[in-house]
């Protein structure tokens, strides 16, 4: 957990490692459910790329829900 005295930019490097690693749990679990018999390998790397899509959907997400904020902000001030 970051403290307060830390650098800013070691602060957010410690929540992206801890968020990457959520995502690859996540990844993990899902790639063992839905490919059981594959290698080592192959697993590994279909955690990998699962972790990335999983971070990219969320991230995304967080994108299009500031753009409909935005979108109302704009849409109050043209009319107010």
């Amino acid at each position: 957990m970051a403290n307060q005295d830390q650098d800013p930019g070691t602060a957010l490097r410690e929540v992206e490692t801890t968020e990457l690693l959520e995502w690859i749990q996540t990844a993990r679990k899902l790639v063992d459910v839905h490919f059981p018999r594959e290698s080592a390998a192959a697993n590994s790397a279909m955690v990998l790329d699962t972790a990335r899509t999983l971070m990219i959907a969320d991230r995304l997400d967080a994108v299009g829900a500031s753009l409909r904020q935005l979108n109302r902000t704009l849409e109050s001030t043209k009319r107010g």
